[in-house]
């Protein structure tokens, strides 16, 4: 198994280089880690963009709210790669906001976060309050080949970076009806995993038995999915070809165990980080403002 990684590792990073340095087009990486050799594990086939809309709630009203999200599920030959590709650029962002802030700054900052609810009125009073959100901090694999999964977390503020490997199987019993996402004829078929019962829509149109989240096994590609109770739901806002885009993969991350890993992705996705300026002064401040519905109930 091995020495199979290693071979399909070693081919793809070869073409990697050596189609970035023939053409000098640019090259797309999905996954965990920046375009590099040294981490390409996989090309790129098919681009799905889905928006997920889930389920918090709202820790001041007590009230069920939606939160939508633009998520990517990137299908190689051998591994595929669902993660919010806009978490780098929007951390960026912040940073670099602050970067300009701080050369402004007369008193001294500390970087460590205080709670918002303590500063309130400086910050009615500040100017250029930015809040620090990237999105869904997990980035989730799964090999094509043997159904294994590993999910990272990539948690920049708290520097944690974890990773857990999982082995999940979806049992689907085939529902009639029928759907069209994005011109797409699509099928029903229904299944329980993790504790929730989902719905699915895939297209054999699309052959790919491949989906977003940890939902697949379907003879053809997932392009909408929910849960039973509407907490989560997935749909396919784009699909595309790529020519330039492979599939990167940091392996090298502490193990944990499910029930660790799922905490620490719990806050990761509640805790906001917001900063802004006040008479010469930096102020970071720390938010909760959501609680989110767990999506998985129960361990593998």
């Amino acid at each position: 198994m091995k020495q199979i990684l290693i071979i399909i590792f070693l081919v793809v990073a070869s073409w990697f280089s050596g189609f970035a340095q023939r053409d000098g087009r640019k090259v797309e990486a999905y996954g965990y880690y920046k375009a590099s050799a040294d981490y390409v594990v996989d090309s790129v086939q098919v681009i799905v963009q889905y928006r997920r809309t889930q389920v918090v709630i709202n820790n001041a009203t007590k009230q069920h709210e939606t939160l939508n999200d633009t998520l990517t599920l990137a299908i190689g030959q051998r591994w595929s790669v669902f993660c919010n590709t806009r978490y780098d650029n929007r951390r960026a962002a912040w940073f670099a906001n602050n970067r300009k802030r701080s050369r402004l700054a007369t008193k001294p900052f500390s970087v460590k976060p205080v709670p918002l609810s303590s500063v309130l009125e400086k910050k009615d009073a500040g100017e250029d309050y930015m809040e620090n959100y990237g999105g869904e901090p997990v980035v989730l694999y799964t090999d094509r080949k043997t159904g294994a999964a590993i999910s990272c977390l990539y948690d920049i503020i708290n520097k944690e970076c974890v990773q857990k490997g999982i082995r999940f199987e979806n049992a689907w019993t085939f529902q009639e009806g029928q759907d069209t996402v994005l011109n797409y004829v699509c099928s029903k078929a229904v299944a329980h995993y993790s504790g929730r019962d989902y719905t699915a829509w895939f297209s054999m149109e699309i052959p790919i038995p491949c989906g977003p989240w940890k939902l697949g096994s379907l003879p053809g590609l997932i392009l909408k999915a929910e849960d039973a109770e509407s907490l989560v739901q997935f749909e396919a806002i784009g699909v595309e070809m790529p020519e330039n885009a492979v599939i990167t993969m940091n392996d090298d991350l502490e193990r944990v165990e499910f029930d660790y890993f799922c905490k620490l992705a719990d806050k990761a996705r509640s805790v906001r980080i917001g900063s802004f300026f006040y008479q010469g002064e930096v102020i970071f401040v720390e938010s909760n403002p959501y609680t989110f519905i767990e999506m998985e109930k129960e361990g593998r």
